[in-house]
């Protein structure tokens, strides 16, 4: 009984997580289209992310409303807590293949570089990147402003592991 319950796990893991690098944690404002991560084939249960090294990802995606900034978000996720995962670049808008403003109903390839750094450790990780709205808030006296960046326009979590 224990092995057929080991078993069922691993097919379910498989079936989970075997035939996409990727799953969705909340795109709001825009639909996935595809998602390439280097040296990472669809069919892989994990994208292996090496240390000392760079990764490349390319998200293909549609947008529901016009945006006129963005802004890139990463974290590590490990045993449920985010951790900053710091990019060269987290203006979305600027050196990642995107000319903002965006319009609705348009599709987008949005790449990127991130650096895995070499102090990271050799772990099994949940990448969640996202791409989000940025509006900028004025204030009643017209000279502070704000950015807010409640709205996600893509939310994706990437099954990794740090080698």
């Amino acid at each position: 009984m224990k092995q057929f319950i080991v078993y069922l796990f691993i097919l379910w893991t498989v079936t989970e997580f075997g035939n996409a690098i990727y799953h969705d944690c909340g795109s709001t404002l825009g639909t996935v289209e595809s998602v390439e991560v280097s040296n990472c084939k669809p069919d892989d249960a994990r994208c292996v992310l090496v240390r000392n090294a760079n990764t490349t990802i390319k998200l293909k995606f549609t947008l529901k409303e016009n945006v006129d900034k963005i802004k890139a978000i990463v974290h590590g996720v490990i045993m449920s807590v985010p951790i900053n995962f710091p990019i060269p670049n987290s203006d979305a808008c600027v050196d990642s293949n995107l000319v903002c403003p965006l319009k609705a109903g348009e599709t987008y390839l949005y790449v990127a570089v991130m650096p895995v750094l070499k102090s990271y450790p050799k772990i099994t990780v949940e990448v969640k990147w996202e791409l989000q709205r940025i509006t900028t808030n004025i204030s009643e006296d017209k000279n502070k402003t704000s950015e807010d960046t409640s709205n996600d326009i893509l939310c994706i979590m990437i099954p990794s592991r740090i080698q």
